[in-house]
């Protein structure tokens, strides 16, 4: 139950950049979307913790549950510093590049009529959770748009901090009729990270009709190769008729040139708009 002592919070939206947010979600698919908040998750682990995630996808309801346990938690500054499009980040440790891509992910999935997004996070070691909802948020994309933040407690203490993301009103066509092949391309990105005991991924659907959860664990995938390619650092194309981006043969990531290319070409983008270019592309920041 909410806390009636406390004055809910506000969370401030700043977002002046709407000139060029239609084109940036031009380049989006449902595995990059995904692909950036997971990566956003990563950098909100715990030290020497395995990142816990699950998306779950639900065609009746129009939802999509991102899920990351492992992580300290989204307190109460975190809330008020998520709808700000835009800022300084200092750590150069982390994956993302600039405070954008979750959010911009997450502005993809939502449907423009009817899409809203619900912010829940649970501190490690703690009985205390924080919950902001953002209502239509295509609606809502504007400067100085105030979101409350609702302070609750929870029946106990957990030393796993816990932040979802729960999207409702998501585009139709972009609820997979099946998980296995996002969870193929997922395999091929994360490949390393989940070998390595840093990552976990579990893709969730819920079958029409009532039926049983379809659920994947995201295993490591690498792409078959042989040696005379692997000798001459020849890279290939991935995807459905060698249309995706092509990587190192030796194994699934994504190359770091391929990377480097597609920020070049957004900070292009941001530098025509007069944007500022930052550091940074946390959906918790």
């Amino acid at each position: 139950m909410p806390r009636k002592e406390d004055d809910p919070a506000i969370a401030r939206q700043r977002f002046d950049i709407p000139h060029w947010i239609e084109s940036n979600l031009a380049e989006l698919n449902l595995k990059i979307a995904v692909a950036e908040l997971i990566d956003n998750a990563l950098d909100e682990t715990l030290p020497g913790k395995k990142a816990l995630i699950t998306v779950t996808f639900d065609s009746r309801s129009g939802r999509v549950t991102f899920e990351n346990r492992e992580t300290p938690g989204m307190d109460i500054a975190k809330m008020k510093e998520f709808p700000l499009w835009g800022g300084l980040h200092k750590d150069p440790t982390k994956i993302k590049e600039h405070r954008l891509g979750g959010k911009l992910a997450i502005i993809f999935l939502l449907s423009k009529d009817r899409g809203s997004l619900s912010v829940t996070s649970k501190l490690a070691n703690t009985q205390t959770i924080y919950k902001m909802g953002i209502p239509h948020w295509w609606n809502n994309l504007s400067p100085d748009i105030t979101f409350p933040i609702e302070t609750l407690d929870a029946a106990e203490i957990d030393n796993l901090g816990t932040t979802r993301f729960e999207l409702e009103g998501v585009r139709g066509e972009l609820i997979p009729s099946n998980v296995a092949e996002l969870a193929d391309e997922l395999g091929l990105i994360y490949g390393p990270l989940i070998q390595g005991q840093r990552l976990s991924i579990d893709l969730v659907r819920h079958q029409p009709r009532g039926g049983r959860l379809e659920r994947e664990q995201v295993l490591p995938v690498t792409v078959p190769f042989d040696k005379n390619q692997r000798r001459e650092k020849t890279q290939v194309p991935t995807g459905k008729s060698g249309k995706g981006p092509r990587i190192d043969v030796a194994w699934g990531l994504l190359d770091q040139e391929q990377k480097r290319r597609e920020e070049q070409a957004r900070r292009g983008i941001y530098e025509t708009q007069r944007v500022t270019q930052i550091r940074g592309d946390s959906i918790y920041f």
